[in-house]
């Protein structure tokens, strides 16, 4: 049992100071010449205050996609990119799956 799950008062404090904790944290994504990453991680593992795990390639694919995203969307706030209507994207990306054939 939880010290704090019968005290709602506490157990909102305590996510209040999680929350605040998490700000002072960073996620990094690095990319790393494949002869390079054992000393890497190793490293990594060593300082106290680093946690490292390597990441799958379909999460770190999905997490390129979205920086490559959010950079798309900053530079269409600046002025910089101009995205497409969302008519045309739709339609774009019907005409692909319809080239996708699925087989059962």
């Amino acid at each position: 049992m939880c010290l704090f799950e019968n005290d709602p008062k506490l157990k909102a404090y305590l996510c209040e100071v999680v929350t605040f904790l998490n700000l002072f944290t960073m996620k990094l994504l690095l990319e790393v010449k494949e002869e390079k990453l054992e000393f890497l991680l190793e490293l990594l593992r060593h300082l106290p205050f680093v946690k490292a795990q390597p990441l799958s390639p379909q999460k770190a694919e999905l997490l390129e996609d979205l920086r490559s995203a959010v950079e798309y969307v900053n530079l269409a706030k600046q002025g910089k990119f101009k995205p497409k209507p969302l008519q045309q994207l739709l339609i774009s990306i019907s005409q692909s799956l319809s080239c996708i054939t699925f087989y059962l």
